[in-house]
């Protein structure tokens, strides 16, 4: 398919809208039934007395075991790593022209870069709340790449107000573990969303840090290139976005970077940080140090993966203490396709749900 458009929102050149691919469905759905004739060209059929006699049907074909599955065919997955250039970061580099795209037979919209179902269904709304739906979360890719060049330094009216109509990384372990109480999370993560934390000790020394560290990053990866990133949204699904703090480059090769800085360490080593304290984000296996896969900075980073479509990012905790020699801590975290799965259906039950009701006041 080399072009396709639409006039619905979504629907612009190139169009990614359900219409479109209903459109591709139905149309492989009269190949396979063989209907190469319009009914104008074939005599009507609705008065037509049917037949005396009838073969009779066994009983087996008429009511079928509700516990049968049909198989889906390998026909119909689709190619998406085809499509890996299209919904990948480097962001603004990466974007490519639509007709570039080749696809396999049939068509079957991910909801994310694992999975090989339709991004998401929308619910019942009213007109408002359609028009609203519309506008914010069906946004094309060159809308979506100037929103992250924009809000490169996060702090912009925009960044704010954009993060304000989604979910965002940092949220993603608070959802993912709720359990009840949808609604005061929901209010927690909005109300969250609209103050400022800038004024917060420890907010401000990471925020003042940020800019030394990635400068430490490009002199320990020279050959690299380390950038900041804005916010970026997730291509397909639109209610999910995240702000990773920098971007390395390494010839046609990109990784995310995700840095932490420890305030006031009082001069601990990582190892003494651990013992001391059972919330610290690092956990010390028989001298392995490495992040809890079970701590919130974790998800965030698998959010942060998912949104920009990258399998790798370089987590970095900055411990800037005169007692010891050590500063950066370095690990790489791969991304966890079967985490996301399930952290997606949750983001999605609970955007539709809590989420988008509130901001919608």
């Amino acid at each position: 398919i080399l072009n396709a458009r639409c006039t619905c929102p979504a629907g612009k050149d190139p169009a990614f809208c359900k219409h479109t691919f209903a459109l591709l469905h139905a149309i492989d759905d009269y190949i396979k039934k063989e209907m190469f004739s319009a009914p104008t060209e074939r005599l009507q059929t609705w008065h037509q007395p049917r037949p005396t006699k009838k073969d009779p049907t066994e009983s087996s074909l008429l009511f079928k075991c509700s516990c049968e599955k049909t198989p889906t065919p390998d026909s119909n997955k689709f190619a998406f790593k085809k499509m890996r250039g299209l919904f990948a970061t480097p962001f603004a580099e990466s974007v490519i022209s639509v007709n570039k795209i080749r696809f396999d037979k049939t068509l079957s919209l991910p909801a994310a870069v694992c999975s090989a179902k339709i991004a998401f269904d929308i619910p019942n709304m009213n007109i408002s709340e359609t028009f609203f739906f519309h506008q914010h979360y069906f946004r094309n890719i060159e809308e979506l790449v100037e929103i992250e060049q924009r809000t490169v330094h996060q702090n912009s009216s925009e960044w704010r107000q954009e993060r304000k109509l989604r979910i965002t990384a940092s949220d993603a372990k608070s959802i993912f573990n709720r359990v009840a109480n949808f609604e005061a999370l929901a209010t927690q993560i909005l109300k969250k969303k609209n103050s400022s934390i800038e004024h917060i000790p420890a907010v401000r020394y990471g925020l003042e840090m940020e800019d030394i560290v990635r400068s430490m990053v490009q002199h320990m990866h020279p050959q690299s290139i380390v950038r900041k990133t804005g916010l970026v949204i997730h291509p397909l699904d639109q209610y999910i976005a995240a702000s990773p703090d920098g971007l390395i480059r390494s010839g046609e090769d990109y990784m995310l970077l995700e840095i932490k800085c420890i305030f006031k360490p009082d001069g601990s080593s990582l190892e003494e940080l651990i013992s001391k304290r059972s919330d610290f984000c690092l956990s010390n296996t028989n001298g392995f140090i490495s992040l809890k896969r079970n701590h919130k900075y974790y998800f965030q980073i698998q959010c942060q993966l998912a949104v920009t479509n990258l399998q790798q990012c370089l987590f970095i905790i900055f411990c800037n203490n005169k007692l010891t020699k050590e500063k950066i801590y370095s690990e790489t975290i791969n991304f966890d396709c079967q985490l996301w799965e399930e952290c997606l259906g949750k983001f999605r039950i609970f955007f539709l749900n809590f989420y988008l009701p509130l901001i919608m006041e």
